[in-house]
């Protein structure tokens, strides 16, 4: 990347600052993989018969880890459908804020069959520390969740005073933000729909959705190849007990992306160890194409690498799991992440995008 070249710096600060800002100081729990809706977009494959779960002592052990870390503030709960075992995501929640720490939580509103339910299930949260409440929406949404759960869940969460968001999945092939906006606005009244904020995601090429179509990707996907930069939005503590760098896609069992089971590492410690691996700051600040460049020209077949040049932001995680599905090739990226330019051009971006000053103070002081 050009330091020099303003807009560039401009365009990924726009991108990626609202996302880096909810995510920076957050550590997530997918606390099951069972999830009622089992939406055809689904990254990480969560199904109804999902019987993995975390335990309230692994839980508990995590938060008691990273209290004093002053990296993180929030643990957000996910899945699978946190709802669909209301006594875990309840207890989970209490343990989060019995430790100073803000819990939130990520949610299809499927459970949000009536004002009446809706309100119950988010005053005992509420009572127990929750602090804001996320719903997923978008087309693959639409089909097993109706608007009026939605809206149930955003009215009566504003009424206990949770702070609420709408993250909607959206882009070239998929319904537009307008029209997943319309009915939840006109249902609950401009009042109430001013204090929702909303946000948008991409659709990624990965669990369920590798299956889809390629029209719901759309063109853009193939025929205006991004660079492919990732937050890598983690860390997070997966159903079943391991650490993970990422949002929860499936990852090689190689991938140093990887990072442990949580019954035998530090959660600190394995956040610090995660912020200087080479791999992970290389997703961060140089972006996959940059890697694949950077291996050189041998590395891939002519096949494999006609796809990841012309892979889009709808394919990261195919790519990125190809990248690091081999030993070899890990180790060599971590090699070519020792060169001194390369390290200065990281820790510049990394301080001027992602406010992380952490490796330029360190320099300094050297």
């Amino acid at each position: 990347m050009n330091l020099d070249d303003v807009n560039i710096l401009a365009n990924r600060l726009t991108n990626f600052q609202t996302l880096e800002r909810y995510t920076r100081r957050t550590f997530g729990l997918a606390l099951t993989t069972k999830c009622s809706v089992a939406c055809g977009h689904c990254i990480n494959n969560s199904r109804p018969n999902g019987n993995t779960e975390l335990k309230l002592a692994q839980i508990d052990k995590l938060c008691n880890e990273i209290k004093t870390f002053d990296e993180f503030d929030t643990v957000n709960m996910t899945g699978g459908e946190p709802f669909d075992n209301f006594d875990l995501l309840n207890n989970a929640t209490r343990i989060i804020a019995s430790y100073g720490l803000e819990p939130t939580v990520v949610t299809s509103a499927v459970w949000a069959i009536s004002d009446e339910v809706s309100r119950y299930l988010l005053t005992v949260l509420n009572e127990s520390g929750l602090k804001v409440l996320v719903i997923s929406r978008d087309e693959f949404h639409e089909q097993k969740v109706p608007h009026s759960y939605v809206v149930h869940a955003l009215r009566n969460a504003i009424q206990v005073g949770l702070l609420s968001t709408l993250t909607l999945t959206t882009g070239v092939g998929l319904k537009g933000i307008d029209d997943l906006l319309k009915p939840i606005s006109e249902q609950l009244g401009s009042d109430i729909f001013s204090q929702i904020e909303i946000l948008e995601s991409n659709l990624l090429r990965a669990g369920r959705a590798a299956q889809l179509p390629p029209e719901k990707f759309g063109d853009a996907c193939v025929h205006d190849p991004s660079p492919l930069y990732c937050h890598v939005g983690g860390p997070i503590l997966l159903a079943n007990g391991e650490f993970a760098a990422c949002c929860g896609a499936e990852l090689p069992i190689s991938s140093p992306l990887r990072r442990g089971n949580c019954d035998m590492i530090n959660a600190s410690e394995m956040a610090r160890s995660l912020k200087k691996d080479p791999v992970f700051r290389m997703i961060r600040y140089l972006g996959l194409h940059r890697m694949v460049e950077l291996l050189g020209p041998d590395e891939f077949s002519p096949s494999t690498r006609s796809f990841i040049n012309s892979a889009g932001q709808a394919d990261l995680c195919t790519v990125c799991n190809y990248l690091l599905a081999e030993p070899g090739r890990v180790a060599r990226l971590r090699s070519l992440a020792q060169n001194q330019a390369l390290n200065n051009e990281m820790t510049t971006i990394a301080a001027l995008l992602y406010g992380d000053n952490s490796a330029l103070e360190e320099k300094l002081c050297v």
